[in-house]
């Protein structure tokens, strides 16, 4: 009969898992999903606010304009920080691109999408 023995071999220990990083939006990628054909002005809210909506959905906006997706920790992701910033900041100029020349005034002081 054996006996069970124990080892002292140190156990091999489980890889962390990677930090997933946010990609960089490449504005090529979705130049003309979001053409300018519809610009918010005060009596068009619902017909405005269903074509930008569906440009977010294709261009992969939605989650910046809800706040979804949070800009990372720039000492644990500066990369995915930096990408956060600019997609953010294009998700913005999408969004002012839709807007006439006299609603972009309410939106002057907001510092990210969600803001908007």
């Amino acid at each position: 009969m054996s006996t069970p023995t124990m080892s002292t071999a140190p156990t091999q220990q489980s890889q962390p898992t990677p930090t997933m990083t946010i990609e960089h939006i490449k504005p090529k990628d979705w130049s003309g999903e979001h053409k300018t054909y519809n610009l918010f002005v005060d009596d068009n809210w619902q017909s405005w606010h269903d074509n930008i909506t569906l440009t977010f959905g294709v261009c992969g906006l939605d989650n910046y304009v809800n706040g979804t997706i949070q800009c990372p920790d720039p000492n644990s992701d500066a990369i995915g920080t930096s990408n956060w910033k600019y997609n953010d900041m294009y998700t913005k100029k999408v969004i002012h691109d839709h807007f006439s020349a006299g609603q972009k005034y309410h939106t002057s002081n907001c510092e990210t999408t969600k803001e908007i």
